[in-house]
Order: structure tokens, then C-alpha cells, then sequence
């Protein structure tokens, strides 16, 4: 077997070697919207810099001329948010673009800039001939933290999202999301245009460094259509590039663009996810991808459909390097379709990869498709059958150590027998003197091609409107996988699998992008009766206590760790049981063991180790620490891995809980579904109450006078809420919860603001509210989903919600000119979100269930114009209406059970 350097990782690693000398004397600018603190606009305070300074923009929306088509003037500049590391910040911060045809508009022209740096921001709407969001050429430029979303280009224009020429381009951490290349123009009578390139990003005449980033749900232009010379679907619905690394990255849910319609059609563009002329990827997720569709015959017998795209999840034209990957649920583009016998299109291949040459190690390449989907209208359809469900390459590829499983209609196509070794791959006779096995790899949980309508419904990889389900790729302990990679595999000391954990966990490597690692899990339970914490790894003494509900609380799996000393640095960690306090303690200590049993065995009865963890100083890199805490007022010791567990303890509760630092390392438990056996907790009805930090509830006011618009200096109402209530139907076993009910009422407030008009003799109108507002909703959210080792809500939900029964309420009074008038408006939401997230807390108290919220529900009513109320001042009509109401969920509440309020009652 060949062994082969690594040419792609030296070119990309030469790319790199390029610096920013370090510049004294840098400055800081900051900008506002509106200028209300800072400079007016992005562009005056890039023009105020020099190479090495920084623009630093202030959370709110950036729109209007100046904060788009921003250009950095070739400067070495970094222009980032306030914080670009926190999620929130960057969600907040917002270069809205509003491009339209007849009003181009992106965010950034980045052109001779060396070491640009554009750090924690979100730019959508943006409208271009190319580079919707960014364009950059002769540049070397950084896009760290930024969420890059619902861009496009005009005709054929590439790069969606991003579009690089000529420059070096890196991407850390950004989400770059719902982008989309602009179609080729049809021409009824002549040659039509190809479809845009690159949905997500395009790089021509480019490196690209792509790390820690989501690329997801972009899509590359469909080609024109023409009777004579339709456009060819354009590539790459991702990523388009000639060089790229990709690192720690999931590219997901992109497609290529179709082929125009035509006589003789256009065939569909190539990569779904990927596509390049080189590559290195490592430790990624490609998954979920689709080639081109290739155009449909416009005319029976002479008339022939276009070929459908080919590297549904990548299509490198030159050499691939790819090691701990996932590539699953990709195809390749639907066939076109043939009108009345005429031909439909040829073959096509690669639902996973498609490659010039390659090398493959450690990946989990699985049910992919390269399918042969063509139907005739009329006539039987006449089409070449299709190859290489997982991979084909067209020149020399060496496979190691990898998976590939259940890819249709076959696994691998153009590969070498003698260049597959230690390999588990289906139905194939690869030589088994080279350590290949064709047994089933015994996943946790297989993804699958469903139907989006019925997800029951059997289905076939030729139905073109399946969809893909995502699965868990990790090996059960059993897989004939396990241990069965190359036994002489020695690995980089750094090199990681899939989960960051490190690649060889065994007494060999495992085959696939997984590491099983044998850990096993300890569940954590809440006595009813005492109100103490229990942890356990055996199985036997876990499904006695999931035997007793009424007194243990299953709370979750509390981390991962060992059950026999099988790695390096192991140690026991001891059992103790006070009868006295009617609790266990927990060390791994040595000489704490050795004390407790010399000098307080009346105390504490020795219970022998009950599982292995590292102690501090020789715990892996990927390993985290685990906490604990005394309580004299409670009797009892807690445990968490949980860092955010651990500060609420160590910041609001540092009264009842003493924190006694750490005591040993393990791993956090992935959100694999662990359930114990037995049953399970109940759904139950909660009631949660809140004050002053309830929500945030904010009012935007407009003024006409004698219906033109006048200027009001503070337009912005923002009230503090003195009662929040809120039910929630709370599932802990399924893991679901769902929003029934929610009411806000704020505290009453005066808000001053002056109505200007210029047109009037001595037009300023001073204006006072006293207001109070409130809001109801009885219409049920949910359920959504709880992370069984977090307790928290998911942050966001796809797809606009639909409104229900809900009602803003704003009463009160103005006084205007002298005179006082009501204030009586009651007006519906115009739309509801889930945004931001909730996280229940209810490891310290049995009877209580609390939440901390931050935003997960939103309502608001926006464009509209309810008049607030109306005034006659000095022979003019002054109206003032409300233009938007917006609710965000947020702070700490408290909640109780309705069945535990029913027992206090009784």
C-alpha cells in the first residue's frame, strides 16, 4: 500500500506563514447606531484608522448608507463587535443590508488589505453582483464569530455569502447559513448562463483556513433555461475554493444548483457541500448534502436530459486528504428528466465523495447515495446506472482505518483492492490479509432517508423527495470495529477523533471517525426524602433505584467515567455511607480514605471504590474536573462536572454550599439519549413566578402631525414588569417542556419626550406618559426539547410560529399642551419566536423546579401603526401611535408544582 506526504497540508501549511508586523500606538474607535455614542456610521470611524487599530460597534442594527458597502481602504484593521466571543452579543449586533435588485448592497469591500480582521458579527440581506455578505481580493482577511446569513448574489454572481479572489481567507467560529448564488438568466433565444457558484463561500485564485464553523443550508444558482444552450447548475452549494483546510467544521444541508431546462438540457452542478481542486479536512461533519439536479428534456425521441451533479457531500477535482470525518446522508443530483423516450441523463456518482486522487483515514463514510432517480413521462426512461454510493475516485486513493456502510447503490468505485486495509466495508471482498471486515458496525444510532410527510413510510433511495435524518455514528462497546484499526497505527500525540477525544483510546485504534473509549456513565439521583444526591456506575444498584420513583429523582447522567482501570494515570474512587447524616461521600484520595477509616469509622462506614477516574495532574487534555461541595446546614456532599452548576453554587449560594475545589477528572456525557432503565419521572404542571427581571418590555412611539410624520426625540418606551406568571407543563422523563400560559404586568411609568415640528411656529410640544402595560397568552408552545444533562430549552426553533391566543395591553394617560388624555390600547402580537434559551435548576431543592430564562419566548407586533391617542394642539390634530411592542422572556422564577401545592393545600 502506498504511503503517500501530505502535499495538500504543506501547501496550506506555507499559506499561513504570512504575518501582520505588530504596530504601536493603535487606537480604538467606537460606533453606535445612530452615532448616539460613538461615530455615526461604520465608514467614518474606518476612516479614521490606521493599520492596526480597531472599530469597535456597539450592539443594534447597522443599516443605511455608511453601515453597508463599508470599504476597509485597504487597511489592516479589525472592525468587531463589543464582544465577539459571546453568542448573544453577535446575534445582536447586526449589518443589515437590505439589499434589493435595483439597491446592491453587501456589508464589507475588503480589496488590498493585509490582516483585516472582521470579528463577531451578524450581516444578512445583503445584495450583490458577487460576495453578498463580504467580497475580498488581494487581501489577507479574518472572519472570526460571525454569523453570515440570507445573502445572495444577482445572475450567476458567486459567493452567496462570502466571495474571495486572490487573497488568503480564514474563518474561526462563524456560521455561515441560508445563503444562496444567483441563477443563471434564462434566454429564449441563445446560450443561458451557468448558476452562481459557491451559495456559502467561493474562492477563487484563493487559500481558505475554515475552523470551528457551521456552513449550513446555503445553495449554489440554478443554470438558465433555453431551448438552445441551457446554463450548467452551479457548484459548490457550501463551499466552492481551489485550496481549502477545514478543521472542527459541520458543512450540512447545502445543495448545488439545478441544470437549466432545455432540448439538450444542462447537467447539474457538481459538490453539494464541497468543492474544490485540493483539500484537507479534519474532524468534520459533511452531512446531509445534495448535488445538482440535472435539467429536464424539453422534446421527446431527440431530446436529452441533463446529468445530474456529482459529490453529493464533496467533488474535489485533484487531491483530497480526510481523516476523522463523518460524511453521511449526501447524494448526488437527480437524474433530468427524458420527455416522451428521449434520452434521460447519464450516470452520475460520488453521493458521498468524489475525488481525483485521496487519501481517506479514519473516517464514517455511510448512507450516502448516488442514485439513478430519472423517470420518463411518456415511454420507458433510458439512463446508465449509477456508482459509487459512498465514494469514487478517479485516480489513486488509499482507504485506512475507515467505514463505509450502507451507501447506495454500492460503497466504494475506482478504489485499488490492495489500497482498502483495516477497513470495515460492506459487502466486499477486500482483502482480508490487509485487516478489512464486511460486518455490520454496530452504530449507537443510524441515521436515515426519510419521507417528510409520513416519516414512517418505507422509502427508497430512488424517491427524489426523501430527506435526511441524522443519526449517532459513535460505536457500541460490541462493534467488531472496536480496537480493529491498524495495530501499527501510531498517532500524532494531538491527533483527536470526531469528539476532540484522542484518536487511540485502546489497545488499538478503532475504525471510523470514533473512538469508543469504555467509559460508562454515572447517574446522578435526588432523594424525595432527604434531599440528597446519590452517584452511581453500576448498573445493578442504578435499576434498583430507577425500581423506587417515589423516592430517588433520576436527575441525568452526571458524567463519564471509568469502571476498570483500563488507561494510563486510573485511579479507584472510594465509597463512604454515614448512617448519621444519611449520606455518601465520595474521594479519591488515598490519604482521606485511609483517615476516615483509621479515625472516624463510627462515623463513616467504608464502602470499597465504586469506579476509576484521574486525579489532578495526570488527567487527559479533553478530560474536565469535577467539583465538590460541603453543606454544614444540609449534612451532605455534592458533585458536578457542570461548570455552570458550579458558579451558581460558588456565586448565590455560597451560604448553604462551601466549595471544596476539585477532586477528580472525567468526561462530560454527550447528549446520546443515556435513559436508565425503570420508570421515569412524570410530566407534571408548574406555575413560576418572577418580579422586577420577569421580562423586557419595550414600546417604539410615532407622532403625526396634521398627518405628516413629526420628529419625537424618545421614541423608545422601555417598562420594568412587577408580576410575571407562568405555566409550563414539565416532562422529565421524556425531556420535554411545554409554555401553556404567560402573563406580564408592569410596573406603572413616566416617559417625557418632545414632538417637533419645524414647519410650525414654536412647534415643540413637550408630551408626558403614565402608562402600565400588560400582556396575556393561554396558547400552548411546545413541546420543546430539554438536554438531558443540562436541563436547558433549545435557543432557537426553525420556521415562523404561528400566533394564537395573546393580547398586548397598554393603559394609562398623557398629558399634552396641559391637557390630559387616556390611554387605552389593546392590540395582538404579529409574531411569536424562540430565541435564546431556559435552563430548569432542580438539583437543590426536591419540591421546587426553577427556571432561568433568557429570552426563549418573544412576541412582538411590528409593522403596524395603532394610534395610541389623538389631541388637537393650537388648530393641528397631533396623533401618536405605537409602531412596535416587543416581549422578551427573561431572568429567574420561581416555580412549584401544581400536585405539590395541591398536598400543601390539603
Amino acid at each position: 500500500m502506498r504511503c503517500r506526504p501530505c502535499n495538500v497540508y504543506v501547501l496550506m501549511a506555507l499559506a499561513l506563514l504570512a504575518g501582520t508586523p505588530g504596530l504601536s500606538s493603535a487606537e480604538t474607535f467606537y460606533v453606535s447606531p445612530g452615532g448616539k455614542t460613538g461615530l455615526p456610521t461604520i465608514q467614518a470611524a474606518v476612516d479614521m484608522t490606521r493599520d492596526g487599530d480597531t472599530v469597535v460597534l456597539e450592539a443594534g442594527t447597522y443599516t443605511g448608507p455608511g453601515n453597508w458597502d463599508v470599504d476597509l481602504r485597504g487597511k489592516a484593521i479589525t472592525v468587531r463587535s463589543s464582544d465577539p466571543e459571546n453568542a448573544d452579543v453577535v446575534r445582536a449586533t447586526i449589518i443589515d443590508c437590505q439589499g434589493g435588485e435595483k439597491s446592491l448592497h453587501r456589508a464589507f469591500y475588503v480589496v488590498g488589505a493585509q490582516g483585516a480582521t472582521i470579528s463577531g458579527l451578524t450581516i444578512t440581506n445583503g445584495l450583490a453582483d458577487s460576495g453578498g455578505a463580504v467580497y475580498c481580493e488581494n487581501s489577507d482577511l479574518t472572519l472570526a464569530h460571525c454569523r453570515i446569513t440570507a445573502n445572495a448574489t444577482l445572475a450567476s454572481g458567486p459567493g452567496g455569502g462570502v466571495c474571495s479572489v486572490a487573497s488568503t481567507l480564514a474563518l474561526e467560529g462563524c456560521e455561515i447559513s441560508g445563503n444562496s448564488a444567483g441563477a443563471g438568466l434564462d434566454a429564449p433565444s441563445g446560450w443561458a448562463l451557468a448558476g452562481g457558484n459557491g451559495g456559502g463561500l467561493y474562492a477563487a485564485d484563493s487559500f481558505v483556513r475554515i475552523s470551528d464553523c457551521t456552513i449550513a443550508d446555503n445553495s449554489a444558482g440554478a443554470g438558465g433555461n433555453s431551448p438552445f444552450g441551457p446554463g450548467r447548475g452551479g457548484h459548490g452549494g457550501g463551499i466552492y475554493a481551489d485550496s481549502v483546510l477545514v478543521v472542527r467544521s459541520s458543512i450540512e444541508g447545502n445543495s448545488a444548483g439545478k441544470g437549466g431546462d432545455g432540448v439538450q438540457a444542462a447537467d447539474g452542478g457538481q459538490g453539494g457541500g464541497i468543492y474544490c481542486s485540493r483539500a484537507a479536512i479534519e474532524n468534520c461533519t459533511i452531512e446531509g448534502n445534495s448535488a445538482g439536479a440535472g435539467g429536464d428534456s424539453s422534446q421527446g425521441e431527440k431530446g436529452l436530459a441533463g446529468n445530474g451533479g456529482e459529490g453529493g457531500g464533496i467533488f474535489c477535482t485533484d487531491s483530497l486528504q480526510i481523516t476523522s470525518s463523518l460524511v453521511a446522508g449526501n447524494r448526488t443530483g437527480r437524474l433530468g428528466l427524458g420527455l416522451g423516450g428521449s434520452l434521460a441523463g447519464m450516470n452520475t456518482t460520488g453521493g458521498g465523495i468524489s475525488c481525483g486522487q485521496g487519501v481517506i483515514d479514519h473516517c464514517t463514510i455511510v448512507s450516502n447515495i448516488a442514485g439513478d432517480q430519472a423517470l420518463a413521462v411518456i415511454g420507458d426512461t433510458k439512463s446508465v446506472a449509477s456508482s459509487g454510493g459512498g465514494m469514487v475516485c478517479s485516480g489513486e486513493a488509499d482507504v485506512t482505518n475507515s467505514i463505509v456502510w450502507g451507501n447506495t447503490p454500492d460503497q466504494l468505485f475506482g478504489v485499488n483492492l490492495l489500497d482498502v486495509a483495516y477497513c470495515d466495508v460492506e459487502g466486499t471482498a477486500y482483502p482480508v490479509e490487509q485487516g478489512n471486515i464486511s460486518i455490520d458496525p454496530a452504530f449507537v444510532q443510524p441515521g436515515q432517508w426519510a419521507n417528510p410527510d409520513d416519516p414512517a413510510a418505507k422509502v427508497s433511495a430512488a424517491d427524489p423527495g426523501i430527506v435526511w435524518v441524522p443519526g449517532d455514528y459513535r460505536l457500541t462497546a460490541d462493534s467488531a470495529c472496536v480496537d480493529a484499526g491498524d495495530p501499527d497505527y501510531a498517532s500524532d500525540p494531538n491527533a483527536v477523533d470526531l469528539d476532540g477525544s484522542p484518536r487511540l483510546a485502546g489497545k488499538a485504534t478503532d475504525m471510523g471517525a470514533y473512538e469508543v473509549r469504555n467509559l460508562v456513565p454515572v447517574y446522578r439521583y435526588l432523594s424525595n426524602v432527604t434531599g440528597k444526591h446519590f452517584y452511581t456506575a453500576d448498573v445493578a444498584e442504578q435499576a434498583s433505584l430507577a425500581q423506587q420513583p417515589h423516592i430517588w429523582t433520576f436527575e441525568g447522567v452526571a458524567y463519564l467515567t471509568y469502571v476498570a482501570p483500563t488507561e494510563p494515570g486510573l485511579k479507584p474512587v472510594y465509597r463512604f455511607w454515614s448512617e448519621k447524616l444519611a449520606s455518601h461521600f465520595w474521594t479519591i484520595s488515598e490519604a482521606e480514605r485511609d483517615l476516615l477509616i483509621s479515625e472516624y469509622a463510627d462515623a463513616w462506614a467504608y464502602e470499597g471504590p465504586v469506579f476509576f477516574a484521574y486525579p489532578e495532574g495526570v488527567q487527559p487534555a479533553d478530560a474536565k474536573p469535577v467539583y465538590r461541595f460541603w453543606s454544614g446546614s444540609l449534612g451532605t456532599h455534592f458533585y458536578t462536572i457542570d461548570e455552570a452548576e458550579k458558579d451558581l453554587l460558588v456565586k448565590q449560594q455560597a451560604g448553604v454550599w462551601d466549595f471544596e475545589g476539585i477532586v477528580w477528572y472525567a468526561y462530560e456525557a454527550s447528549d446520546t439519549g443515556q435513559e436508565p432503565p425503570g420508570p421515569q419521572p412524570q410530566a407534571d404542571d408548574y406555575g413560576f413566578a418572577c418580579d422586577r427581571m420577569a421580562a423586557s418590555y419595550a414600546i417604539e412611539l410615532k407622532a403625526y402631525l396634521d398627518g405628516r410624520e413629526v420628529r419625537i426625540d424618545n421614541p423608545s418606551v422601555s417598562l420594568s414588569s412587577a408580576i410575571g406568571y407562568m405555566e409550563m407543563t414539565v416532562d422529565l422523563g421524556a425531556m420535554t417542556t411545554t409554555l401553556t400560559g404567560f402573563r406580564i404586568v408592569t410596573e406603572p411609568a413616566q416617559h417625557a419626550a418632545v414632538v417637533t415640528d419645524s414647519d410650525v411656529t414654536g412647534g415643540q410640544f413637550p408630551l408626558t406618559l403614565s402608562v402600565q402595560a400588560f400582556f396575556d397568552a393561554t396558547t400552548a408552545r411546545g413541546p420543546l426539547t430539554v438536554n438531558p444533562q443540562t436541563l436547558a430549552f433549545p435557543t432557537a426553533v426553525a420556521g415562523p410560529t404561528s400566533i394564537g391566543d395573546e393580547v398586548f395591553q397598554i393603559v394609562g394617560s398623557a398629558v399634552f399642551e396641559g391637557q390630559k388624555y387616556d390611554v387605552n390600547l389593546t392590540v395582538p402580537p404579529t409574531d411569536f419566536e424562540l430565541q435564546g434559551s431556559g435552563t430548569f435548576d432542580n438539583s437543590g431543592y426536591p419540591e421546587r423546579l426553577d427556571v432561568n430564562m433568557d429570552g426563549p419566548f418573544q412576541w412582538r407586533r411590528q409593522g403596524q401603526a395603532d394610534l395610541l391617542f389623538e389631541a388637537n394642539v393650537k388648530s393641528h390634530v397631533l396623533q401618536l401611535y405605537v409602531t412596535s411592542v416587543q416581549l422578551r422572556s427573561t431572568g429567574f422564577w420561581l416555580g412549584k408544582s401544581h400536585a405539590e401545592e395541591g398536598e400543601t393545600a390539603k
